[in-house]
């Protein structure tokens, strides 16, 4: 590891245990509305935290029923989701500030979900059901020091629902699925689902399904065979209640997903398969201490994944992981994680696998009553492959004005990224002398509240070194010369008029080097508003997408296509309190665009959903 990323490491550590030692007076401080961010591993404070944080509630999830998520995720600032607007036989992939999917962490109630054989170590939006999510966090900025490993972009923690009382809710709907030029208008949209919830003595459980099949659209723009996609989920959640001082939960997840693709190399219809299998078994605990709490975690995912074309191959890879650790008070105007996580990431491919890394972190939450908070942290990484690897991130922020309604806020954070089973002992290209990527990212960044409005701004720069790339010259992965930029600037702002309509809007603006921005747009931004009245919701969303540029395989040259613009609507109805309707159109102005060269987009599209509360 370099100097400068050893100095930071050691800088955090320093000024957290500098800070442990003071005393200073405990007096009450205002702040911002409280919001639950367990993607911190605890809850925070909006006007504490010295990171750009996105939070989408349950209540703002109402308003994008019929979503994908990746269409949702791709309304976030700093997010670029590459296939959202594409057939979902298509992979969707996440680009966060500039950087790709394997610089992404992705966390399921608290669990990474990605696949440890994939090259891009990227988890598939594909298998998770929008309707069986309760909150999604997304944090920006690298997170190494408290998550590990690939969180050097973003954070997307999802939680999924859990029924609050013994309950069964029933879900349905359907739609169409058609591009620009083919409105055939039929029934290619089917999903259905379901969520109950029971008790049995002093026991909670809740069971999940969900089914969704599309279809009526080719993969590629130039056929016409339809490319359909199917997907299945089905949890199993035990456990005991929050309400005790050791409270634990068991989960049972089984996702899989059935997705037909085209032959994009010859431009030519085909009846290829991709097929996955997700299988997780997950127990978490909490215990009460009289000063803080214990969390304890172990869970284990197994994927067996098929490609049946003319590049098959089965491929099964597994991941187990544990991460117990402690969080509370340790002075009057300080708090702390501190912990240990291990995982091992194993494949079963042509050639047999397995690495184990094991970090202990600690991070450092200090809130000092005349404005003034930091977060630091400390985490070191030790890798079977690769030894020992020290990352930090240092946050100060600093409050002002009336109830603390300004904050000002700054970071310095490392991130680094393991190189992926497949890359460093797989089938094709394998390099077993690869090192970890390593970022650093700079922020600064304001936000402020006055009265029913809030508005964010923060300006970033990241510098990638030894990022692992798929050399065609040598047909193998490797890593990259030098050192690479990125830099940008998000800009969020919401603000309530007259109680029922609600107003978001975006932008993004990111810049590095042309070669590093395919499908990468410059400029994005997005405008919702959300009306809401007695038994109605309205969202009205418009997305703007500037030029970028994308791969045109026929000719192995880089294009520049143009920019767009889409509009969306959506309506919710309350029929009663057990019955909600939904309606929703998607391009509604059946907007031609191109999102990636040779495949074929959404044109206008209706979602037409029944929610039943039957008790």
């Amino acid at each position: 590891m370099k100097k400068p990323l050893k100095s930071l490491s050691f800088l955090a550590l320093g000024l957290s245990l500098t800070v442990l030692g003071q005393d200073l007076k405990n007096e009450p401080i205002a702040a911002l509305d409280e919001v639950v961010l367990f993607g911190l591993k605890t809850p925070q404070k909006e006007g504490l935290i010295g990171k750009n944080i996105t939070l989408l509630t349950e209540e703002d999830l109402v308003s994008y029923r019929g979503y994908s998520l990746a269409q949702l995720l791709n309304t976030v600032s700093g997010l670029s989701i590459q296939g959202a607007n594409l057939s979902m036989g298509n992979t969707q992939s996440i680009y966060a500030r500039g950087g790709r999917a394997k610089q992404v962490l992705f966390l399921v109630d608290g669990i990474r979900v990605a696949d440890p054989y994939s090259a891009s170590l990227s988890y598939d939006l594909r298998l998770l059901d929008l309707s069986q999510i309760k909150q999604i966090e997304v944090l920006k900025g690298a997170s190494s020091a408290l998550y590990g490993t690939s969180a050097a972009t973003v954070v997307i923690a999802i939680t999924t629902k859990e029924l609050n009382q013994d309950s069964l809710n029933l879900t349905s709907g359907l739609g169409t699925n058609q591009t620009t030029n083919k409105q055939q208008w039929s029934v290619d949209y089917r999903s259905y689902g379901m969520n109950y919830k029971g008790s049995i003595q002093k026991l909670n459980y809740q069971l999940n399904f969900s089914n969704l099949y599309q279809g009526g659209i080719s993969a590629l723009n130039q056929t016409s065979e339809e490319d359909p996609f199917t997907r299945s989920a089905y949890s199993f959640l035990l456990g005991n209640g929050s309400d005790h001082r050791f409270s634990w939960k068991l989960r049972l997840a089984y996702n899989s997903m059935t997705a037909d693709y085209d032959d994009s190399f010859l431009a030519e219809d085909a009846d290829f398969q991709f097929l996955t299998q997700k299988k997780g078994i997950g127990l978490t605990s909490n215990y009460q201490l009289s000063k803080g709490h214990l969390f304890f975690s172990l869970n284990h995912l197994r994927y067996t994944s098929e490609d049946r074309s003319n590049y098959s191959g089965v491929f099964e890879s597994a991941t187990s992981n544990f991460d117990v650790y402690y969080k509370g008070k340790v002075g009057e105007n300080l708090s702390a994680i501190a912990g240990i996580q291990s995982s091992k990431d194993e494949s079963k491919s042509i050639n047999q696998s397995a690495v184990t890394f094991i970090d202990p972190y600690l991070s450092m939450f200090y809130i000092n009553s005349k404005g003034f908070h930091l977060n630091s942290g400390l985490r070191l990484n030790h890798h079977q492959t690769y030894g020992n690897h020290f990352v930090g991130q240092i946050n100060p922020s600093y409050s002002f004005g009336i109830d603390d309604q300004y904050v000002l806020y700054t970071s310095l954070a490392s991130a680094y990224i393991s190189p992926s089973l497949f890359q460093l002992y797989g089938d094709w290209g394998a390099n077993d002398s690869l090192t970890p990527e390593e970022n650093t990212t700079y922020e600064l960044g304001i936000r402020g509240s006055y009265g029913h409005s809030f508005w964010n701004i923060v300006g970033f720069m990241r510098k990638e070194t030894n990022a692992v790339f798929w050399n065609a010259i040598n047909n193998q992965y490797d890593n990259a010369k030098g050192t690479s930029k990125a830099k940008g600037i998000e800009v969020d702002f919401r603000t309530m008029i007259k109680e029922s309509v609600q107003l978001k809007f975006n932008y993004t603006f990111i810049e590095r080097a042309q070669p590093l921005m395919i499908r990468i747009p410059k400029h994005k931004l997005n405008l919702s508003a959300v009306y809401a009245k007695e038994k109605h919701r309205f969202l009205f969303e418009t997305q703007y997408v500037g030029e970028r540029y994308d791969t045109d395989f026929s000719t192995y040259t880089d294009l520049k296509l143009s920019d767009y613009m889409l509009v969306h609507m959506n309506w919710n109805y309350s029929l009663n309190k057990a019955v909600t309707i939904q309606l929703g159109i998607r391009n509604l102005l059946n907007t031609d665009f191109v999102e990636q060269i040779g495949y074929s987009t959404l044109g206008r599209n209706f979602r037409l959903s029944l929610n039943y509360h039957l008790f």
